[in-house]
């Protein structure tokens, strides 16, 4: 893991703007560039496993306190003991149909709801997330392969922040994380995380 304060040397070797910046101000704005890049791009990712109970349609996601869900990018079941694959079964989001799978993102912990008929041994959720307001650990990859883009955000703020145009920063930001919103839909960075699932709201039909 990196922190935000990784970032802030970075931020100075490219803008004078930050070398007068107080140190804790300058965090902050990394913290919510970091956030603004990770929701908007949806590129850090991770999986939770749990195993269904009959007759229970909502469980909560027992997931990193330090892991803010943003979407919930696919949802699958299959055999105990095996690492999600191409071979289990999509479940898809409800919508309008009767079956399928709903969620309360916001709610804290998240919450997803399932028809039971749909389930298999196991359940593997696979989610984006951002940190949280008060978080300062940073996924690595975003950090080695994002710097850049999330440090021109930074300074676009920076400037501004001064009265100035920080277009071209934005720019770069904002095609940055396409670029990531993009790399993500082709092929997950995802750690896999297998749990049984915590106590959940119980809901028996």
């Amino acid at each position: 893991m990196n922190t935000v304060g990784d970032f802030v040397p970075l931020v100075i070797a490219r803008s004078v703007l930050a070398e007068d910046a107080h140190e804790t101000v300058l965090q902050e704005l990394i913290r919510s560039t970091v956030i603004t890049f990770m929701r908007e791009s949806q590129s850090a990712t991770d999986e939770y496993y749990f195993k269904p109970q009959c007759g229970v349609e909502d469980y909560q996601l027992d997931i990193p306190k330090c892991h803010n869900v943003v979407t919930i990018a696919k949802v699958t079941t299959g055999p105990d003991n095996q690492v999600s694959d191409r071979s289990w079964s999509v479940i898809r989001a409800k919508g309008d149909s009767r079956y399928g799978w709903s969620a309360e993102i916001q709610s804290s912990p998240a919450v997803i709801y399932l028809d039971t008929h749909t389930l298999g041994e196991v359940v593997c959720v696979k989610y984006s997330y951002s940190i949280g307001r008060d978080g300062f650990e940073i996924p690595e990859y975003t950090y080695q392969d994002y710097a850049d883009t999330i440090v021109a955000g930074l300074i676009a703020r920076l400037v501004s922040r001064e009265g100035g145009n920080g277009s071209t920063y934005q720019f770069e930001f904002e095609q940055g994380v396409q670029a990531a919103r993009t790399r993500t839909l082709r092929k997950y960075n995802q750690g896999s995380r297998y749990a049984k699932a915590k106590p959940f709201l119980g809901r028996p039909r």
